[in-house]
């Protein structure tokens, strides 16, 4: 009888210990993601790129980089390229790019800042923050800021606030 008790005891025991894997573990308690500036400029061209960017492969920032480099390539002023963002080389197994475009403003003096990147409850969450030095404070210029930073490889959901 004290063989099939402790039998009994140790199948139970082991059944209230396993694990269900189909259950994805999410971290409820928010943690803050340190993220790294790879690119921050003032974007000058005629098309409106407001908006923001999860890049998670080579090709989406291959096509993103051209398009914010598009200005800039056969550059009538100096007659050379530009290419700013082909100094970033990205290894997209380790790393995910989040990207910040403001509107297009006809002055200079705008500003877009990611200020904080937190993950909780399976939602990684872009703070994102814009300044104005204000009107007469600045150029006359069409300029559009925008703001690249890479934080660890995720697959979670990106919510910009």
């Amino acid at each position: 009888m004290k063989k099939i008790t402790f039998i009994a005891l140790f199948v139970i025991s082991f059944a209230a210990c396993e694990n269900d894997d189909a259950t994805p573990v999410t971290n409820t308690e928010p943690s803050t993601i340190v993220f790294e500036e790879i690119f921050k400029f003032d974007f000058a061209g005629e098309d409106d790129m407001a908006g923001t960017y999860v890049v998670n492969d080579a090709v989406a920032w291959q096509n993103l980089k051209d398009n914010l480099n598009a200005p800039y390539v056969n550059n009538p002023e100096t007659g050379e390229d530009t290419n700013m963002l082909d100094t970033a080389t990205i290894d997209f197994t380790a790393f995910t790019l989040l990207a910040v475009v403001d509107e297009m403003h006809t002055s200079g003096g705008f500003d877009i800042n990611v200020t904080d990147v937190v993950e909780a409850d399976g939602t990684v969450t872009v703070t994102v923050e814009t300044t104005s030095q204000g009107p007469g404070e600045a150029t006359t210029v069409m300029t559009q800021p925008y703001h690249i930073v890479k934080i660890p490889k995720t697959t979670l959901p990106v919510v910009f606030e």
